[in-house]
């Protein structure tokens, strides 16, 4: 017995799924879709037959890439488009004649995109190189990954036990779904295969035995997820979501299936995340083993630099989940995504109100539960290790398309959460949990606005006195930069540091390491500030330097001294030093006093 709204929701559902298709194929123009540029070149090396990159005489890794196809995204003004408002696409470029120079021509700095994730793009691609015609290879691996996807969702409704098709609408109608299930991407593929996943375990979750053959699917579902996109690593676990009695009555065959089972994950999540982190592009400032240094001498940080992400880019995770279109340079109506918000509140309640059945007990829920939270966990700290400046407060990178495919385990964990517990203490909970929540952040946001001056929050236009320049006259002690240092600061209990200033010497070769500082109390146990130099400025700068630091809040003494880190992150074979100029005797780190 169909409901009532969903005959009318299907014909809904099948016009936005057709009309998004051809309006994120073609009205967005060629690589303005984030990261389209070396997914293009990855997938085209792919089309060719290319599956692992090559090794040159000088131990470079690349793939060989046709020259034609090469130099398609400078022909459709790709880099001058994005970022840039003003500027538009040149609609004549796509009827110019194209350049049939299809020469190979190397690529580096590709080779840590994973082959799997573009076998949905490749399908078109391989036609266009076919008629040697670059544009036509783009807007046909666009369009074979966009009717995969609609595939993946028609299907995904076949299967799906009917109490729970809405949430497959919900997940096609976000439009960042629809605007990257139409990319050159490996989202493509992650997004095609998330729902069959997803619609696979709920259809299994609903039978008394699973078979060899279904298990071995949903195996090869879950492996090929893994495969596309590193990073998803806690999805793994979905595996422990089915009852052990499903899949066989011998409890010791299970147990001996998921010993092994679980042994290659650990070891394939381990090779992957190493070969992942080190094949990562690094320069001075952005290095993943260093960042993974910084946390170790520092791990409470962490959470500290989780916060501050969410405080600061917060609204970009959300609009960015829903739509933010472009190289992220341009999105939607504010009302849109507040729309958004009560749409997904809807379905929630929609899908609490009409299934009565919990489909899972409270382990399995937990799990369900502990998989989201490791892999948003997984996903911000492996943006802070490979696009966040080593030391970095904040973390770079994060994007709200990255939680796409948890949308539907998320939603269906708070269904099943409420069904379990009484829809009743679900509802009183939420309330309660939203008036505490409401009291909380408004004492939160009080106290740091008025009282606290170390925190983070404070109003960046509160500090108005200038930086104190220190002159030539001034004392210095030379630092190595080979060895950690660690020094007490004499302070006032009436002053508030606003930041410091220290004097940058450089070797001719310049600086080749990442360098923290971290003030703490005069217990040298509790951290007030913690961060790395932000050196870009002087990287290629043979003077002494200036380099000053402004606090976004000041840090308020309350004690006689505060104490001292600087460390480097690496041995260093340079001779660069690190001059700490002092205008008084006994002060060897100059602070920015607000009197």
């Amino acid at each position: 017995m169909k409901l009532w709204y969903e005959e009318n929701l299907k014909k809904l559902f099948y016009i936005w799924l057709f009309s998004s298709f051809i309006i994120f194929t073609f009205l967005i123009p060629p690589f303005q879709k984030p990261d389209e540029i070396n997914h293009f070149l990855r997938a085209t090396a792919l089309a060719k037959g290319e599956i692992f990159c090559k090794r040159d005489n000088t131990g470079k890794m690349y793939f060989l890439i046709p020259f034609n196809f090469y130099n398609l995204p400078d022909q459709m003004s790709a880099n001058i488009l994005r970022y840039k408002y003003n500027e538009k696409f040149p609609l004549y470029e796509l009827i110019q004649q194209r350049n049939k120079d299809n020469h190979s021509i190397k690529e580096i700095g590709i080779c840590f995109l994973p082959f799997t994730g573009y076998l949905s793009n490749v399908i078109g691609i391989s036609v266009g190189l076919l008629f040697n015609n670059p544009l036509l290879a783009f807007y046909l691996g666009r369009m074979s990954a966009g009717i995969i996807f609609i595939l993946s969702i028609l299907f995904a409704l076949k299967i799906i036990p009917s109490g729970y098709k809405l949430l497959v609408y919900l997940y096609s109608f976000i439009p960042m779904v629809m605007y990257q299930a139409t990319a050159i991407s490996y989202d493509t593929l992650q997004l095609s295969i998330m729902i069959i996943l997803f619609s696979v375990c709920l259809k299994y979750l609903l039978k008394e035995v699973i078979s060899k053959k279904e298990l071995v699917l949903f195996l090869i579902l879950l492996a090929f997820f893994i495969l596309v996109k590193s990073g998803y690593y806690p999805m793994l676990l979905l595996y422990f979501i089915f009852p052990y009695k499903k899949i066989t009555n011998k409890f010791r065959y299970y147990f001996i299936f998921t010993l092994l089972l679980s042994a290659v994950g650990l070891i394939f999540t381990f090779l992957s995340a190493r070969v992942t982190l080190s094949s990562t592009p690094s320069n001075h400032f952005i290095n993943p083993l260093l960042q993974v240094n910084s946390l170790i001498h520092n791990p409470s940080i962490l959470i500290h630099i989780f916060f501050n992400s969410l405080k600061s880019y917060g609204d970009f995770y959300y609009q960015s989940f829903i739509g933010y279109f472009g190289w992220l340079d341009f999105k939607l109506n504010y009302f849109i995504y507040e729309a958004y918000t009560v749409l997904i509140a809807g379905v929630i309640f929609f899908l609490i109100q009409t299934n009565k059945r919990s489909l899972l007990n409270k382990f399995q829920i937990l799990l369900l539960f502990f998989i989201i939270i490791s892999t948003t966990f997984i996903i911000f700290v492996s943006q802070y290790l490979s696009w966040s400046p080593v030391g970095s407060p904040v973390i770079h990178g994060v994007q709200g398309r990255y939680f796409l495919v948890i949308l539907p385990l998320f939603i269906f964990a708070i269904t099943q959460f409420a069904i379990n517990i009484g829809k009743r203490n679900f509802y009183t909970l939420l309330e309660i949990g939203f008036i505490a929540f409401l009291f909380i952040d408004i004492l939160f946001n009080i106290y740091n606005r008025y009282f606290n001056y170390n925190n983070i929050y404070a109003n960046e236009n509160a500090l108005i006195k200038p930086f104190k320049i220190l002159n030539s006259s001034s004392k210095k002690q030379i630092i190595s930069l080979k060895t950690n240092y660690k020094f007490y600061l004499p302070v006032s209990s009436k002053k508030t540091i606003d930041g410091f200033t220290v004097i940058l010497s450089t070797s001719k070769k310049g600086f080749s390491n990442i360098y923290t500082y971290v003030i703490r109390d005069a217990t040298c146990k509790n951290t007030l500030r913690y961060s790395a130099f932000n050196t870009n400025e002087l990287k290629n700068n043979q003077q002494i330097s200036i380099y000053e630091e402004k606090f976004k809040a000041p840090i308020e003494a309350g004690n006689k001294k505060l104490c001292i880190f600087i460390n480097p992150l690496s041995d260093t074979k340079t001779t660069g030093y690190i001059n700490i100029y002092s205008l008084n005797d006994n002060i060897l780190f100059e602070p920015i006093y607000n009197r």
